[in-house]
């Protein structure tokens, strides 16, 4: 779990354009406010969470800040997704 946290931060970190959260080629949204910093935050968050759980230094606490990360991502970036898809996309909106 730690390399991948590390690997996606790193992905992030190359392509910020993407939405935060979910490894996928999903644009963020134009209504997301500074959508770079978001992805760049993000990003910092998996890289130094990764590391933590790799090396077993705060590692327990670098998972719940994982956890909370997400947990906020996706009620505040893919909640409104969700709502906003049309009927034919939901599907990828759930993803």
């Amino acid at each position: 779990m730690a390399i991948a946290l590390i690997v996606f931060g790193i992905e992030y970190f190359l392509h910020p354009e993407i939405a935060p959260g979910v490894p996928l080629l999903k644009v963020t949204p134009s209504w997301v406010p500074l959508p770079y910093v978001w992805a760049y935050m993000t990003a910092i968050v998996l890289v130094i969470c990764g590391a933590a759980i790799l090396f077993n230094r705060y590692a327990r606490n670098a998972a719940a800040v994982v956890g909370l990360l997400m947990t906020l991502i996706t009620l505040f970036l893919y909640a409104p997704i969700l709502a906003m898809a049309p009927e034919a996309s939901q599907v990828e909106a759930l993803n």
